[in-house]
């Protein structure tokens, strides 16, 4: 299609926009537009399904409540366009720029975004459900209210994103670069963010429950009244993470790095925390009922008021600990190093402290798999 005709479309929609009596809404579905020039061209409710776009020029472009179903846009340049509640689903805009764009609203279904640049990009309240947005650069990106569903963003850049009350149920984000994100009240159930970087991340009130998080780097995030429950946490690292009256019950922490994390009033009912360290860590009224803290690290830790009945502590080091009023009710102590620890009013009722039956010669526990494709 030469620029002539693809102008004079253009006309007779701009026309139509005007005055529906008048003019023709441009039809350009399976039109062949590659590298074509439509810098700033009016398009809005314009039909493009499965029209061939790759390469072309469409900064600052008008395709508001657009149709591109099936379109192929890769490589094209999407610069600041309006796509406010336009159909892209199962476009082809992998390695598309969509900087400072604005797609809410938008359907975005099963598309494909790898590799695309949105850094800036307002996608508030779009459908990118199921979509691949694999290594896409995302960047200061508002998602707010977005559905992202079982969507493949594996490596992707999203520091500093906005993805309040998103819905990343069943989502991809392992190795995603997510330091300094907002996702509060985000619904992140089932989600894989294995080895991804969450630091600084703010994830109050999330849900996380059954979410994959293992080796995650979590330091100074805030995931206050977080919902964690059946999560894996192995191996990660809460560097002074906030969990104050989160959920973490049945969660998977091994060898999670919990030192000086703030978990004031958090459940940890059935958590398993072996070989964790929680050194100086503040669990002031947490509860640990059940909770397995076997060869886990206390020292220092503020355990003031803390609910450990049938915890078991076996191998622990709780050198220095505050246990005051701590409710120990058979709790489980063999061989725990308790030097210097503060148990003045604990209740150490049917605590067992020395083991009946000693193991020899016992092996070493197997060390935490850092398999981030779980």
């Amino acid at each position: 299609m030469t620029q002539a005709e693809i102008q004079e479309i253009l006309d007779r929609h701009q026309e139509w926009l005007e005055n529906a009596s008048k003019g023709q809404r441009a039809d350009l579905s399976r039109a062949e537009l590659k590298r074509a020039k439509l810098r700033g061209a009016r398009l809005m409710r314009a039909r493009l399904d499965e029209a061939d776009l790759r390469g072309a020029d469409l900064l600052g472009a008008k395709l508001r409540g657009a149709s591109l179903r099936g379109a192929r846009l890769r490589e094209a340049d999407l610069r600041g366009a309006d796509l406010t509640g336009a159909d892209l689903s199962e476009a082809d805009m992998s390695g598309a720029n969509l900087s400072t764009a604005n797609v809410s609203e938008a359907s975005l279904k099963e598309t494909d975004l790898s590799w695309a640049k949105l850094s800036g990009t307002k996608l508030a309240g779009a459908d990118v459900s199921f979509a691949d947005l694999t290594s896409a650069d995302l960047t200061t990106a508002d998602l707010s209210e977005a559905d992202l569903r079982d969507a493949d963003l594996a490596s992707a850049k999203l520091s500093a994103a906005n993805l309040n009350g998103a819905k990343l149920v069943g989502a991809n984000v392992r190795r995603a670069d997510l330091h300094g994100a907002s996702l509060i009240g985000a619904d992140l159930t089932r989600a894989k963010l294995s080895a991804a970087d969450l630091s600084g991340a703010e994830l109050r009130e999330a849900d996380l429950t059954d979410a994959r998080l293992r080796a995650t780097e979590l330091r100074g995030a805030d995931l206050s009244a977080a919902k964690l429950v059946g999560s894996d946490l192995s191996g990660a690292n809460l560097l002074t993470a906030h969990l104050g009256g989160s959920d973490l019950s049945g969660a998977r922490l091994r060898r999670a790095f919990l030192y000086r994390a703030h978990m004031t009033r958090a459940c940890m009912c059935r958590a398993d925390l072996g070989g964790a360290d929680l050194s100086e860590a503040d669990l002031d009224s947490a509860d640990l009922s059940e909770a397995d803290l076997t060869a886990s690290t206390l020292v220092g830790t503020n355990l003031t008021d803390a609910k450990l009945v049938h915890a078991n502590l076996s191998n622990a080091t709780v050198r220095k600990a505050f246990l005051y009023r701590a409710n120990l009710t058979n709790a489980v102590l063999f061989s725990a190093d308790l030097t210097a620890a503060d148990l003045t009013e604990a209740d150490l009722t049917g605590a067992q402290i020395e083991d009946p039956n000693p193991k020899k010669d016992e092996k070493e526990e197997r060390p935490v798999e850092s398999n981030v494709n779980d």
